[in-house]
């Protein structure tokens, strides 16, 4: 490298001479080629090669231990893998997909089926709430008039048909938060990103079936006197009476709830 140096200066030198008032633009490229035929040119001479002796010797390096074959056999199987890599692509871009839209639409038509039974399903659950609601309401309002008048209950300081009335209103009450919890329940968001129902009503059944049943048997042991404990025992009466007639509703209002969250997701 020093000598190419010492050849680039010197050439530089040499040129200088030349550059009179005739001369003339030599550009970058035709310039390499100056230097590339002086530099050929001064390579005959004996002086500028370098030679080692140590090159010769067969112990450090041997042009036979590279395999040849070993190296055309890499090569080839790196081919046949590449070949068969491409094969299968090419088997898998001309094959049709017929089964996946298949799937996909019976996928979409069964979420569908779902989805409509489950409405199905929720319209019965609030059905079912709204009829026990009114089977309340016009059970109490039947056998109101046995305590007093309602219009001069706060008159007549009736606590007898306040305490009867209160029990009516607490159950009533209690189904229509029930109604309108289970109407604006949009359930939770399941792992496929959609939201699941959870069977919203199903205590409000289990509760209503099971305090009836309960009323019924145990109205009976409540004291009557204060006057407020009376009123209680007789809307307990009148709840108990109604265990026959809300007893299939609740079962059928649990088994409703039930679907709703185990069998359609």
């Amino acid at each position: 490298m020093a000598k190419i140096k010492d050849r680039r200066k010197n050439l530089k030198n040499d040129t200088q001479d030349f550059f009179d008032d005739d001369f003339e633009v030599i550009y970058e490229d035709d310039l390499d080629d100056l230097l590339k035929n002086s530099f050929i040119e001064d390579d005959n001479e004996p002086d500028d090669y370098y030679y080692d002796d140590e090159f010769d010797n067969d112990d450090d390096y041997d042009i036979d231990d590279y395999d040849e074959d070993d190296y055309d056999n890499r090569r080839n199987n790196s081919k046949s893998s590449k070949r068969k890599d491409s094969n299968k692509s090419k088997k898998k871009h001309s094959l049709p997909n017929v089964v996946s839209p298949a799937a996909k639409a019976a996928k979409t038509g069964t979420r569908l089926i779902f989805k409509i039974l489950n409405m199905i399903l929720k319209a019965a659950t609030l059905i079912l709430i709204a009829g026990i609601i009114c089977l309340l309401a016009s059970t109490f309002g039947k056998n109101c008039s046995t305590y007093g008048n309602p219009l001069l209950i706060t008159e007549e300081k009736n606590y007898i048909l306040m305490a009867y009335l209160g029990t009516a209103g607490v159950l009533i009450f209690y189904e229509i938060i029930t109604f309108f919890w289970v109407l604006m329940g949009r359930g939770k968001q399941g792992h496929n990103g959609q939201n699941q129902d959870t069977g919203r009503g199903l205590f409000s059944f289990l509760f209503i079936g099971v305090t009836s049943f309960l009323s019924y048997i145990l109205y009976s042991m409540i004291p009557v006197s204060p006057e407020a404990l009376e009123g209680l025992q007789g809307g307990l009466m009148v709840y108990g009476s109604l265990c026959q007639k809300l007893f299939p509703i609740c079962i059928a209002g649990a088994i409703s709830c039930l679907i709703r969250r185990f069998v359609i997701r």
